[in-house]
């Protein structure tokens, strides 16, 4: 399954809602967004269907996003179907935290392969100020009983700057990885909604603000999962610090992944509105419609973000909501 530059596309990220327990300062703002109606929302059959003819066609990685997906009601039934279509390989999932613990055992039983578990401080008042909440012990028991449940956990941090004393909290989170077998990554910003117009640290810095405190970094061979993360290793630590950098070091060139929207719109590039609906499809009974709309969405899949180059393309900004499109 290659798009027209040639690079294989393997990796689906779905959104299973638009809807988010969290009111996260660079996602959405505190009054909320318009949400998609209910009966507008892919049915989980509808999901298992898509994601059965990308899997024929060479989909081996499926992440489920939201929102937060575990909003989402009975999602462990959807992931043990996903878990059973041929061809998927690896059934992932990416939550805020909130419910993991709860259900945690429902989803390794469902047989979710791994959790990335969103975690931007560890300090509760600007836990309070990202996201609009003081669920800050919640995740991180969640995080503690994902580790006794046997489920593997990676951290996603978003380091945008706010709070007092950022640069020691950040890294405090890297040093979760010297301390525990759980891989950090760091998310850079990108100009998406209300994230277009927060400050954030860039990989460049956040690698010079770990090597003061911890020593010098060196690039890891290991590389755990299958999204876009470069690895680098500290001395003493039990697990890797990750950087996803999608614009001071860009990876386009090597981007496997598309995304499918709660409403069924597959979009071929998080950096663009354009997408092909694949509900339609559905509605119109399936079969070669939906084949040749993947087809579509495929040779659609630009070579490249235009992220830095909107201001002088004249283009506005992008004004759409991460909840809305899976981030």
């Amino acid at each position: 399954m290659q798009d027209s530059w040639g690079r294989n596309i393997d990796y689906l990220r779905i959104s299973v809602t638009d809807r988010c327990s969290l009111r996260c300062c660079y996602c959405m703002p505190p009054e909320g967004v318009p949400l998609t109606c209910h009966e507008d929302i892919l049915r989980f059959e509808e999901i298992v269907r898509i994601v059965t003819v990308l899997a024929r066609m060479g989909l081996k990685t499926v992440r489920l996003t939201g929102g937060e997906p575990l909003v989402r009601r009975d999602i462990g039934r959807l992931a043990a179907a996903l878990k059973a279509v041929p061809g998927i390989e690896t059934v992932a999932l990416t939550t805020n935290g909130l419910r993991l613990g709860e259900l945690a055992a429902d989803l390794v039983k469902a047989g979710l392969d791994e959790v990335n578990v969103s975690l931007d401080t560890l300090d509760p008042e600007t836990f309070r100020i990202i996201t609009g909440s003081d669920g800050l012990d919640q995740v991180l028991e969640s995080i503690r009983v994902c580790r006794r449940a046997g489920l593997p956990v990676r951290l996603n941090c978003v380091p945008v700057s706010c709070g007092s004393g950022r640069d020691r909290d950040l890294a405090d989170i890297a040093a979760i990885a010297r301390d525990q077998d759980i891989a950090v990554r760091f998310i850079e910003m990108m100009p998406i909604g209300p994230g277009a117009d927060l400050a954030s640290y860039r990989q460049d810095q956040l690698m010079d603000l770990l090597q003061r405190r911890f020593g010098p970094a060196r690039p890891s061979a290991s590389h755990p999962g299958k999204g876009p993360a470069v690895y680098y290793e500290f001395a003493g630590f039990k697990s890797l610090v990750g950087f996803i950098s999608p614009l001071s070091h860009c990876f386009c060139d090597s981007c496997s992944r598309i995304r499918l929207s709660a409403a069924g719109v597959l979009q071929p590039c998080l950096a663009y509105e354009d997408g092909v609906d694949l509900k339609s499809c559905l509605l119109e009974g399936g079969g070669r419609a939906l084949e040749q709309a993947l087809e579509k969405a495929l040779s659609a899949k630009p070579r490249r973000h235009d992220f830095q180059d909107r201001g002088a393309a004249g283009r506005p900004a992008d004004r759409r909501s991460m909840s809305g499109i899976g981030g």
